[in-house]
């Protein structure tokens, strides 16, 4: 890395499942060829969130975020969910999920949904970790689950961001992180690069949610799985959108990092 390459972070990917999980070293040494300096393997049930734990003994910038994702909450069990609550202790272990409501797939019905995610939203609180949201079509109440059980007192991030600038602000009042994904680079986002330029620097947070959300000169590429070193590409459109310093963005997403999960971003 040239000196002159600003540190970067992904804070949600899942090299911990699918086909980067058979060759995870792979992308994060990529990744550190790119400059990301922090990277969040974010679990979306037990097998892929003790694979993030298992990542980060091997990874020194390699944190992990343990939960079952909205689209598993038929199918999760007490058993697996007790597990979670001793795994989390873990020192590596910086956030709680990814948790929340999906009523975009509804891959699981919407009482299940809701039991999971205020279980989720229970352990956030009683480990005080900050929560890894997911949520589509779902802006009203997954919010309302957030208020009515104080979890904003702890905090997290929206992870894949898809709502509007109204979304955001109340989100932001309430102390939450908004963090967008490369779909900030699809000239089609109109919406997503109004957010990019008006969410505040300090709540601000960047990821790839790979293996998914292809930046779009790669989706035009033919590529068909991203990778957390491609962070770059939506650092570099929010540079542009926000006409701000890479230096100045990369400096406000290592503060926003430690302000959110608690982790210094390491330079060389």
């Amino acid at each position: 890395m040239s000196n002159s390459q600003p540190l970067l972070v992904d804070t949600h990917c899942h090299i911990n499942m699918g086909e980067l999980a058979k060759d995870p070293g792979k992308w994060v040494r990529h990744a550190r060829d790119e400059g990301v300096r922090f990277i969040l393997a974010v679990g979306i049930d037990l097998s892929s969130s003790l694979l993030a734990l298992a990542l980060t003994r091997e990874f020194e910038e390699v944190y992990a975020a343990m939960g079952i994702h909205p689209h598993s909450a038929a199918k999760w069990s007490e058993t697996d969910f007790m597990r979670l609550e001793r795994l989390v202790q873990d020192k590596k272990v910086v956030a709680v999920g990814e948790t929340g409501l999906d009523f975009y797939r509804d891959r699981a019905p919407q009482d299940a949904q809701w039991e999971l995610f205020k279980r989720t939203i229970r352990l956030s609180k009683e480990t005080e970790l900050p929560i890894v949201i997911h949520s589509r079509d779902a802006y009203a109440p997954t919010l309302k689950g957030l208020v009515d059980l104080e979890q904003y007192k702890v905090g997290g991030v929206w992870h894949c961001y898809s709502y509007g600038v109204e979304e955001m602000k109340e989100l932001v009042e309430l102390g939450y992180f908004i963090s967008l994904t490369c779909a900030v680079t699809h000239p089609s986002k109109k919406q997503l690069h109004d957010v990019a330029r008006e969410v505040p620097l300090d709540r601000l947070l960047i990821e790839t949610d790979a293996p998914f959300i292809l930046p779009h000169k790669m989706r035009k590429a033919g590529e068909k799985l991203n990778r957390p070193g491609w962070v770059r590409e939506a650092f570099d459109a929010i540079c542009e959108l926000r006409s701000i310093s890479a230096e100045d963005l990369s400096r406000a997403l290592a503060n926003n990092v430690k302000a959110c999960f608690g982790c210094e971003v390491q330079g060389d």
